[in-house]
């Protein structure tokens, strides 16, 4: 059943269209994972250094590679952790 007011050549002609907006969503929505991860990392890694003072560069380097919902468990872990190790221990 189609559309009022749309035949089928308008149809083919919009689909092109609606791919490529398909595609660029796609495209956003990695962009906004990746932000959101980077911005995740950013707040972590603020959290550690009020805390604990400088952070290791090995540290930061696990930190900016881990993927977001590793870095939400480590955030979780600031208030009651001793130590950076404590946060970011072996996992992730």
């Amino acid at each position: 059943m189609s559309e009022p007011g749309t035949n089928a050549s308008t149809r083919k002609r919009q689909q092109p269209w609606a791919l490529s907006r398909n595609a660029s969503s796609s495209k956003g929505s990695r962009r906004a994972s990746t932000g959101m991860r980077k911005g995740e990392a950013r707040v972590l890694l603020t959290l550690l250094r009020l805390k604990f003072g400088p952070v290791p560069e090995a540290v930061e380097a696990r930190i900016d590679q881990a993927d977001v919902d590793i870095v939400l468990r480590w955030s979780g872990r600031v208030l009651s952790a001793g130590s950076i190790e404590d946060v970011v221990g072996n996992d992730g």
